[in-house]
């Protein structure tokens, strides 16, 4: 059974870094599906592909699946716009879902911004106008990732849970 596993969180939470660490350290087929290669590459208007975007989520996602990969989605995935996203995932993959929410602290996101190699496109203004986008969903099943947890015991935790 093919898992699917949605990192969820602010800007600079550790999410593309788990993810890849993740795909890395598994010995299981694993498609890395980042909301911002949509957003920042595949488009340049943000504003007009919005459904563009949300429906090539949902289908990468499920033909990933379809074709065996565990699929682990990433991004900031902001609430109400993403619920229909998540809704129609669940329901064509009902099964061995995991979703995960980073709740780092505005401040711990900035100090790590400035380790990643997108601090020089975007800044503290963009991240804080950003960060509130992020928030936890209704869905009980959701895993809170604190900012006391290092990259590595969270990719070992998530690990742990999902069977990775």
């Amino acid at each position: 059974m093919t898992k699917l596993i949605i990192l969820r969180g602010p800007s600079g939470a550790g999410k593309s870094t788990t993810a890849r660490m993740l795909q890395r350290q598994s010995s299981r087929k694993i498609a890395v599906v980042e909301q911002d290669y949509y957003k920042e590459v595949m488009f340049n208007d943000r504003e007009s592909s919005v459904k563009a975007r949300h429906e090539m989520v949902i289908n990468d996602v499920l033909i990933a699946l379809q074709h065996g990969f565990d699929v682990i989605l990433d991004g900031i995935f902001s609430l109400p716009s993403h619920q229909e996203t998540f809704q129609k995932l669940f329901a064509q993959h009902p099964d061995d879902n995991y979703l995960y929410f980073f709740d780092i602290s505005l401040d711990e996101t900035l100090r790590r911004h400035q380790t990643r190699w997108q601090k020089d496109h975007f800044g503290e203004s963009e991240m804080r106008s950003w960060y509130n986008l992020a928030t936890r969903t209704n869905y009980m099943s959701e895993i809170v990732i604190s900012d006391n947890s290092t990259i590595e015991q969270t990719v070992m935790r998530i690990r742990k849970e999902t069977g990775i």
